[in-house]
């Protein structure tokens, strides 16, 4: 059972590199487009080379700054981006400081190639507004335009330039750069000009960039006499064959804007590698079907360590028929980290608190992150509080996926819950806090009834269900639990606690009895813990000393993921994560900070699939369910927007803690469902009802008179009961649900009415069972459904996340806790699953108010597919 927990399927060819497997049907409609755009470019190159008459030299101008290194007009992802096209900081996603001194001979008498030093600084401001500064101390060759101009002075000169840019996405950005020179040579002093760049990148195929130099030049407002400073255009276009920067090829022309016979062309190739850095070249040529072209070769090699790069490059240049040599160095660091050498490679130290579904959902992503990048060397976790075992298990996994991983995992308990000893169990080492214990006790659950308690206030509740096991009215109806739903409790409760006695077995290295020994002897103080060898080591978690952590081999410890790798142009393929959590409810969700509630309503679930099964850039949608759930008409409607996604791409259902009666009607419409071991589901079953509060507002002297028309109206109102008639009608409508629930639960599994009814009426059991009863496709948590998502989209293994709806918040719930996790997280890095710094309600107090305000819901007489009771693991 344990190797069904982290199954996977890989659609692809074994043993067959990524880049050569059959692209995605959309690759060859992409190649098509490229192909045409790259015919048309070469017609026109071929007919302005034709009619070319002279060689000057467009790629180059007497405003040149200090020679630029071989830099492509696509990629374009660093501060340099200001003197290649001002538009590309518009692209920069952090910020940028580089560093660039150059020394180039360059004889030749139409050569604008020059030395000296350049500083740059770049980055996003605010929104999609970016900026870029360079100051820069140019010395230009013997023959370069300030000699040739002659005069008083010499040709040094200081030069700055402040680019702004602003991109509307991540596929367009407008950039404009303001250039002003200081000289001691009068030709060149005060002399300032303006260049316009437009950067497009509309697949993760393709890019084109066109830069206008040199435009509104003057000096002083006196003109440029002496200078040839008419006006530049360059144009490029950029591939990247494999969607990715591991390799890139850049063709551009350039041409003087008044004179189109002045042509040059440029040709680049850009190319990843692997742990190690960057290597580029790139083939300039002035003058295109001219006898007497020039030509440069620029070579350069950039080693990057994290957030630092450091590289140089050559260039070897031919005019006429002389050649001259030139080199260059570059530095820059990054508000990002690049690949390159391993010496940025960290433990992440993560701490966490009792885990909400959207903790837990947090949680996963950030270890799913981990595993992943190999900057990561290992995880170090410290868990608090208490944890269900659904939780707990899909934990446990990802501890797993991490070590097959070649990643170490240590824990560093305090007080130690059953369930976060359960998930840290199986981990490399075991650390516990001197002072701490390990609460390893059994497991157990707990059901609230409030029928007698609302009898004494006057309230009744009056509902009709099918099948003896759909115990949720009980709940408001008795003092306790029917036999019926009590037998199906007990079920659960064994078929978790045997999974913790067979997966603590392993661990432990004994037997399930020996293991349920220790369960009736707990708790355990830290001596105890190791002397019974629960724990291999205590340690102060403050304090943790070399000896502790040396399994992860000098590796520093760090609170944050390394920053990730943007490897696409444009909008990166994702994969869409939708959540559904606790109620669900008609219309939009609800969000009670307060009280620590957040249902799910249907209207925003059923836009939010709509968005993502639109987006082209959704390749997957990963349906995360962790709800009781609630109002049939809201799953109903949610059922089918899944279907319709469905049609579009593959939908995987991931369940949470729990994800029965509405929660499983939703989740059944996907092609693929993972649950945990322990995930509560099933109860699938129709109950319908209200809530009669008469006898109350009697008790405090409120009369209440109905008068009506019509034999039914009134019948859903609060201030009476149901009558005999009444009854028998919504007992007719009650059938008529449930048929309609086992027929979508049928439809959506492949398996027949009857087979559903089997299973049906209400029963509630565990991710284990529901698998041996076809409910369920495979056990695994979310980081599993996560990456069958991937494999199912042919995406790669770190492609990025976009996950909706966004959880309401505002000033009480970042005072009471409760991590944000929506679309406005970043969806490389969502929030530390920590669930807040404030206090969070206990367990026992959340199910009180949560019954409270689930009880004003059910007593609308709406037909519900909810949970019995909430059961506390």
């Amino acid at each position: 059972m344990a190797d069904r927990a982290v199954r996977r399927v890989d659609t692809r060819r074994p043993g067959v590199p990524a880049f050569l497997n059959p692209p995605p049907k959309w690759y060859w409609g992409a190649m098509l487009r490229i192909a045409a755009l790259l015919l048309a470019s070469g017609t026109l190159l071929s007919t302005v080379v034709a009619s070319a008459q002279r060689a000057d030299a467009p790629l180059h101008r007497a405003t040149d700054p200090v020679w630029v290194p071989a830099s492509s007009t696509l990629e374009l992802d660093d501060a340099i981006a200001l003197d290649v096209n001002p538009a590309g900081l518009g692209m920069l996603p952090a910020y940028s400081l580089a560093y660039v001194h150059a020394s180039v001979d360059a004889p030749g008498e139409d050569d604008w190639l020059n030395s000296g030093d350049a500083v740059y600084l770049a980055g996003p401001i605010v929104g999609p507004l970016a900026a870029g500064f360079t100051l820069q101390s140019i010395r230009p060759g013997l023959r370069s335009a300030g000699a040739q101009l002659g005069g008083p002075g010499d040709s040094d000169r200081a030069m700055a330039a402040l680019g702004l840019s602003l991109s509307a996405s991540p596929r367009f950005s407008l950039g404009v750069s303001f250039r002003g020179i200081s000289s001691g040579h009068p030709a060149f002093d005060g002399l300032s000009s303006v260049d316009i760049g437009i950067l497009m990148r509309p697949s993760r195929l393709l890019s084109l960039s066109l830069v206008g130099r040199d435009l509104f030049t003057s000096r002083e407002g006196q003109g440029t006499s002496g200078l040839d400073l008419g006006s530049s255009i360059l144009g490029s276009i950029g591939l990247r064959p494999f969607a990715s920067d591991a390799l890139g090829l850049d063709f551009g022309l350039a041409a003087h804007a008044l004179d189109a016979d002045a042509i040059s062309g440029r040709a680049g190739l850009s190319l990843a590698l692997p742990s190690v850095g960057r290597l580029s070249s790139l083939l300039e040529v002035d003058g295109l079907g001219d006898s007497d072209q020039a030509l440069r070769l620029i070579t350069e090699l950039v080693v990057q360590l994290g957030h630092l790069g450091v590289g140089g490059g050559a260039v070897v240049a031919r005019p006429a028929s002389d050649a001259a040599l030139g080199w260059y160095g570059v530095m820059r660091v990054e508000g990002r980290p690049r690949s390159g050498l391993d010496l940025d490679r960290r433990v992440l130290d993560l701490r966490f608190g009792g885990l909400s579904p959207r903790g837990a959902l947090s949680l996963s992503l950030w270890l799913e992150r981990a595993r992943v990048d190999e900057r990561v060397a290992g995880v170090l976790l410290r868990p608090s509080g208490g944890m269900g075992y659904a939780y707990a298990q899909e934990l446990r996994m990802q501890i797993r996926e991490l070590r097959a991983a070649g990643k170490p995992v240590v824990c560093h308990l305090d007080s130690a819950s059953g369930g976060a000893y359960y998930a840290c169990a199986g981990a490399d080492r075991i650390l516990i806090d001197p002072a701490g214990d390990v609460r390893l006790m059994g497991t157990g659950m707990s059901a609230m009834f409030f029928g007698d308690a609302l009898k004494r206030f006057g309230v009744r509740a009056d509902f009709l269900r099918i099948g003896p096991q759909k115990g949720a009215p009980e709940q408001y109806t008795q003092g306790g639990m029917g036999e019926a739903a009590r037998a199906q409790t007990l079920a659960l409760l064994d078929s978790v606690h045997q999974r913790v006695l067979q997966d603590l077995s392993g661990d432990l290295k004994r037997t399930p009895a020996q293991v349920a020994e220790l369960m009736d002897e707990g708790p355990y103080l830290a001596p105890l813990a190791l002397e019974r060898s629960l724990v291999h080591a205590a340690a102060d978690g403050d304090a943790l000393e070399n000896g502790d952590l040396e399994i992860f081999k000098g590796a520093s410890l760090s609170k944050s993921l390394p920053a990730p790798e943007e490897h696409s142009w444009g909008k990166q393929p994702s994969v869409g994560v939708i959540v559904v959590d606790d109620s669900i409810v008609d219309g939009k969700s609800v969000d009670i900070p307060l009280l620590d509630i957040h249902m799910t309503g249907g209207d925003t679930i059923v836009e939010a699939l709509a968005s993502m099964a639109a987006d082209p850039s959704i390749r997957a949608i990963v349906l995360r369910v962790d709800s009781p759930g609630g109002a049939v008409l809201a799953s109903d409607r949610i059922w089918r927007a899944v279907r319709r996604a469905r049609e579009r791409k593959p939908v995987i259902a991931s369940m949470g803690a729990v994800a029965a009666s509405g929660g499983y009607y939703v989740a059944c419409a996907a092609d693929e469902i993972w649950a945990d071991p322990s995930t509560v589901t099933g109860s699938i079953g129709i109950f319908y009802g209200k809530v009669d509060v008469q006898e109350l507002a009697a008790r405090f002297g409120v009369n209440v008179e109905h008068f009506q028309r019509g034999r039914r109206a009134g019948a859903q109102s609060m201030w009476r009961a149901f009558t005999d008639e009444e009854r028998a009608a919504l007992a007719e409508t009650l059938r008529v649900y449930y048929r309609l629930f086992l027929r979508r639960v049928a439809e959506g599994r492949d398996m027949k009415v009857s087979e559903v009814d089997a299973v049906a009426r209400g029963r509630v059991m565990s991710g284990d069972a529901a698998v041996g009863h076809g409910l369920v496709d495979h056990l695994g948590g979310f980081a599993s459904a996560l990456i069958r998502a991937r494999q199912r989209a042919g995406l790669p293994k770190d492609a990025p996340i976009v996950i909706l709806p966004e959880r309401g918040g505002g000033l009480l719930d970042l005072v009471l806790g409760g991590a944000q996790l929506g679309a406005g997280s970043d969806p490389h890095t969502p929030p530390l699953p920590d669930d807040g710094p404030g206090p969070r309600l206990s367990p026992e107090l959340r199910s009180v108010l949560s019954a409270a305000v689930k009880l004003q819901l059910l007593g609308g007489g709406e037909a519900m597919a909810l949970l019995p009771y909430e059961l506390d693991f």
